[in-house]
Formats: structure tokens, C-alpha cells, sequence
């Protein structure tokens, strides 16, 4: 297999980063800014990405067998990697409410902003599709066992289970089953989440 691909997406990344440094270092952005692009890439691009990776698959068994394998192994690995963290840092000698911080920060990975686009940049539509099944494994995670970790009195509430549902799952589940009941959108559509999935 050959590795240009790769290098070409990076560096493409690489230099949007750079761009993207250089003008926050030129121009003072305000927080207000910043929530604004979070806002527009988590409610917007993201899931776009999805559709715009389930509207260019035929979803087959098989596709839907691996988007169920990814998600369970999203889990797997980001909770072994929550393990580890916590397991290094008892280790070190962390008092026990700074070994579970450390452990979340070892152990869960910037897969949203930066996965989800490199995979699609990379593998096309499929790549980020499964980049964002795989990214709703860790929010999974993120907001059942991290915040189970991290509270002094552990306990899981319907309003921690409710901020799991947001536009990215939202756009997996729907995705999925329009997809998978041979709905296919109008061109127009397609065009418009390809040219969103950019941002």
C-alpha cells in the first residue's frame, strides 16, 4: 500500500492548522468565535460527514456488522486505555481523584475533531463514517463511565444519558436506518452534505 495518500492528507491538514494558528495569533478571537466554530463543526460538519459517508455506501450485512464491531471496539479500546492511565498513575504515586483525571487524559483521544476528518480525508466517505462510529464509542464512554469516575459520590442520571444523544448520533441511527430501508435523498441532498462535510 502506498503511504502518499497518507502524507498528502497530513500535510494538508498539517498546513490548515498552520493557517489556522497563524491567524489566531494575528487576529484576537474571542470565546464567543470559538464556541461558534464548535457549535458549526460538532452540529454541522460532523454530521454531514455521516451522511455524507451513509449516502455514497450501499449499506450491506456486512457494512452494518462492522459498524457494530467498530463501536464495540471503540469501547474496548478507550476503556483499556482508561485502565492503563489510571494503572501508571497509581503507579507514579497520583493521590487517587489526580490518577482518574490523568487516566482520562491518557486514555481518551481527540478522535472527533481530528479523527473524523482524517479518516474521511483518507478513506473517503466510508473512512468517515466509521471514524465517527468509532468517535461515538468514546462519547459513549465519555459520558457514562468517565463521569462515573470522576464524581466524588458515583452515580449515573437520566440528564449524564441524555447528553449522549446529539446531532452526530442522531445522524448515525438516522442514517443507518433510512439507508438500510433502501431510502435513498434526492441529488441535491448528497451535494449539499458533501459540500458541508468539507468544513
Amino acid at each position: 500500500m502506498s503511504l502518499t495518500p497518507v502524507f498528502h492528507s497530513i500535510f494538508i491538514m498539517a498546513v490548515t492548522i498552520l493557517i489556522g494558528a497563524f491567524m489566531s495569533y494575528r487576529l484576537k478571537i474571542h470565546s464567543d468565535a470559538r464556541k461558534l466554530l464548535v457549535v458549526i463543526i460538532i452540529n454541522v460538519a460532523m454530521p454531514c460527514i455521516i451522511l455524507n459517508g451513509l449516502f455514497h455506501v450501499k449499506m450491506t450485512s456486512q457494512l452494518l456488522l462492522t459498524i457494530i464491531a467498530v463501536f464495540l471496539i471503540s469501547i474496548f479500546i478507550n476503556c483499556l486505555g482508561i485502565l492503563l492511565g489510571w494503572t501508571i498513575s497509581k503507579m507514579l504515586g497520583f493521590e487517587s481523584i489526580k490518577a482518574k483525571q490523568a487516566a482520562v487524559l491518557a486514555g481518551l483521544g481527540n478522535t472527533g475533531f481530528i479523527g473524523v476528518p482524517l479518516c474521511h480525508s483518507l478513506f473517503g466517505p466510508i473512512g468517515g463514517l466509521l471514524g465517527a462510529v468509532f468517535d461515538a464509542g468514546m462519547d459513549f464512554i465519555l459520558f457514562t463511565v468517565v463521569v462515573f469516575l470522576l464524581q466524588d459520590y458515583p452515580s449515573i442520571s437520566i440528564r449524564q444519558l441524555k447528553s449522549l444523544i446529539n446531532l452526530p448520533l442522531c445522524s448515525i441511527f438516522l442514517g443507518i436506518t433510512s439507508v438500510s430501508l433502501g431510502f435513498q435523498p434526492p441529488e441535491i441532498i448528497k451535494e449539499l452534505t458533501a459540500s458541508l462535510a468539507s468544513i
